[in-house]
Formats: structure tokens, sequence, C-alpha cells
């Protein structure tokens, strides 16, 4: 879609949120699938603080599992486990996933972790990690992902902070060759940590096995192939669903309480803001810890019913990017950065020739391939030799670096040189 519609979209959409919150976000509310449909769209509570929906109740897990399965999308792919660094390839099924998800909330459930409670999340991106988020989601427990390989300090302060009850963890992470042992990270933490969970569920993985500290550590393939599958707990919308905690680095800490309605309403509109659907596929290299991963590579990508893609390692991305295609594309700058300087060592050892073609449609890129793309008038000439350079290397570069299905792109965490964006633009 050219730029101009969309800012125009986007104003009037805007605008009329403004002229009539109350019936611009009821509009948007009937959309979404409640337990029980809110009847107020915004109101005050005791405090004299402003709640959205107050009086409706949803979960989280249904929106991105169960709705899908109800309306016949059971067997349709919702994530894919392709990880080079460990050589392993699962796919899941909405139905399969969903499944999991309320097995893993039914152990969740018999270690006494209920409505309000909250769960620690110490993990790789593997597909027990999204698992993990929704199945808390689906018994009302509120979770906090706290990046794999954290420090004990940093980890401990975050214990403390959540008072987790339990704490959702694998043995290691895989950085390619390289194995990251989190247990003793772990057992360090709550060591300095006053607050104790009750248990810590391990995934044991087969590059790094662990000795467990029973009654407290507890082996997640028996206690997942124990445990039976629970139905979703109805929960306020404003209700806390995720804990996420700032960098730290202007002082302590601060865990920022994302809502239900937070996440459910974020990831609906920026899936009608893309004309994301269920053919897409997204492949995202953002820290799962980061609260972008849990909306976008989980909440919107589950609320669209489109596959996801669980990449382990930002030093894969390259072959992953080949072998999935993905048509949704979101991953930080020095991902981006990475792409563009393999091209730029590649040229250097081409041909005179490839140099010289490949240096005259960039330019002409540069100069015109905005105004093309937003839209906007360029001569005759410039859109035929604009169409060369397309055929010529323009699409074979997108097809090398496996970007060629990609409709729609991403990236946030840190800047990002505007060069950088213009070319993969």
């Amino acid at each position: 879609m050219p730029l101009a519609s969309v800012q125009t979209d986007y104003a009037e959409v805007y605008s009329r949120s403004l002229r009539d919150p109350q019936g611009f976000w009821g509009e948007q509310a009937r959309q979404i699938p409640w337990i029980t449909e809110p009847q107020t769209v915004l109101d005050q509570d005791e405090n004299g603080v402003w709640r959205w929906f107050s009086d409706g109740e949803l979960n989280s897990c249904y929106v991105a599992l169960d709705q899908h399965v109800a309306q016949g999308r059971g067997d349709q792919t919702a994530l894919i486990y392709d990880s080079p660094v460990t050589t392993t390839v699962e796919h899941f099924t909405f139905a399969q996933l969903l499944e999991k998800t309320a097995t893993i909330a039914g152990g969740l459930a018999q270690l006494g972790v209920s409505k309000g409670d909250v769960v620690i999340i110490y993990m790789p991106m593997v597909p027990e990690t999204a698992a993990a988020m929704l199945a808390c989601a689906r018994i009302g427990a509120i979770h906090s992902v706290v990046f794999g390989g954290f420090a004990p300090k940093e980890l401990a302060m975050r214990i403390d902070d959540a008072s987790p009850k339990v704490v959702l963890a694998a043995s290691c992470g895989i950085e390619v060759d390289r194995v990251i042992p989190y247990q003793p990270l772990l057992n360090d933490a709550i060591d300095l940590a006053e607050h104790k969970p009750d248990h810590v569920v391990m995934l044991q993985r087969e590059q790094c096995k662990v000795n467990l500290q029973a009654p407290r550590d507890i082996d997640w393939q028996a206690w997942e192939q124990a445990a039976a599958p629970v139905d979703c707990v109805p929960v306020k919308a404003t209700d806390p669903l995720y804990v996420l905690y700032t960098s730290g680095t202007t002082g302590k800490p601060k865990g920022v309480v994302l809502s239900n309605r937070n996440i459910i309403i974020s990831a609906k509109n920026a899936c009608e803001f893309d004309g994301l659907k269920e053919t897409d596929s997204l492949l995202s290299y953002l820290p799962i810890a980061w609260v972008g991963d849990f909306i976008f590579s989980v909440g919107q990508s589950f609320y669209a019913a489109l596959c996801i893609n669980c990449p382990e390692s930002q030093e894969t991305v390259l072959s992953d990017l080949r072998e999935i295609g993905p048509s949704y594309y979101f991953a930080p700058p020095r991902v981006f950065e990475s792409m563009l300087t393999s091209v730029v060592l590649r040229m250097q050892d081409a041909s005179r020739i490839k140099q010289g073609l490949y240096g005259y449609f960039m330019a002409h890129a540069s100069k015109v391939g905005q105004d093309i793309l937003d839209g906007n008038a360029v001569s005759a000439l410039d859109r035929l030799t604009y169409l060369i350079g397309d055929a010529v290397i323009y699409s074979p570069l997108k097809n090398a670096l496996g970007l060629s299905r990609v409709r729609v792109g991403y990236t946030a965490v840190e800047a990002i040189r505007t060069e950088i964006l213009d070319v993969l633009r």
C-alpha cells in the first residue's frame, strides 16, 4: 500500500477515535471473542483510575488458540521450530499447540498456580516458551519472561520484585557452537533472592543435562506427561497478563504491568494495519524477553491465525530466511545490518560486470525507488529502468537473502541507520 494512503487512513481512524472514543472502542471490542461481552467501554474505579471494558471477561489464550480450533483451523500449522543449531525441526498445528498449552497450564495448576499468581519464564526461544506464556494466560496467571542466560544478580532482583510461585526454565541455551548453561545462573539467583519460588520446572535439553534438587526442582518432560489439560479461566480485560522489566540502565529495573486488553487490542490493531491473515508466516529475531516479541510473535500472530517460526539463534538468520521464506519479518537493526554487510562483501568478490550492474541499479533505486513504492509520479524512463533493475538485481538479491515473500517488515529495539531502511524498503 502506498505510504500516503496508509497515512491518510491512519489519520481518519485516529481522528474518529478522538471524536467518539466510546463508540470507536466499543466497535473495536465487538470484534474480539469475549467470554462475557462488556457493556461498559470506559469508566473509573473507586480510586478514580480510568478502566477499559471493566465488566468484560475473556482469556488471551482462548483468543490465541481455542477460537481458531473452534473455527475449524485445528489442522493449520501454528508454529514451526526449525533450529539449525540443534538440527531439530518440529511443526505444531493449532490443535497440537492447544493441547500442549492446556497440559502445561494443567501442570502449573497442579503446582498451586492460580489466577493472579506470577510465573517467571527463564528460557531460550523453543516451542515450550511460547506454550508456557499462553499456559499462564490460560489459568489467569501473570508471566514475566527474563532473558535466558541473564546474570544471577539481575534475575534475583526480578524474583524478589515479582515473587513468582514457579519458575519455568531450561537447562541451557545454544548459540551456534556454544552452549550456555542456565541452571547455575538460576540457582545462584535463587540463593541471592529473599523470595524463594516453590518450584523450578526444568526443561532438560540434550546438550546440557543437569542434576535436579528435589523437591524444589521438577523435570519438565515428566511433569508435562503427568499433567491433565485444563480449560480457560475467565479474567477481566483489565487484569494483568504480563510483567515487563525495564533494563535498569538509569536505576533499579521497573516492572511494567500489561493487561489482557493491552496485548489483545495491540495485536488486533497491528494485524488490521498490516492486513495479516492466516496465510502469512512470521519470522522474528526479537529477544524473547522483550515485550515486542510477545505482542508480535505470540499475540499478533496467533490472533490472526498466521504461522510463526521459532528461531533460537540470530546467527542462523540467512539460512532460516532462505528455508522458511516468511511473508512477515521482524528483526533488530543488527540483523539487517549483518545481511547488508554480507551483500557488500559478496559484491567485492563479484565480476566487474556484476559490480557495475549492482552499483548502477542500486543508485537508481535510491533515486526513484521511494517515489515508486509510495505511488508518486516518476518518468516513464525511470520506471522502466527500475523494472529492469528489479529483474536483474533487486529480485535476485531478495531471493538470495530469503526476502522474496516478505511484504511486511519491521525493526525495533535500537536505532537503525536511515540508509539501511531505504535499501531494505
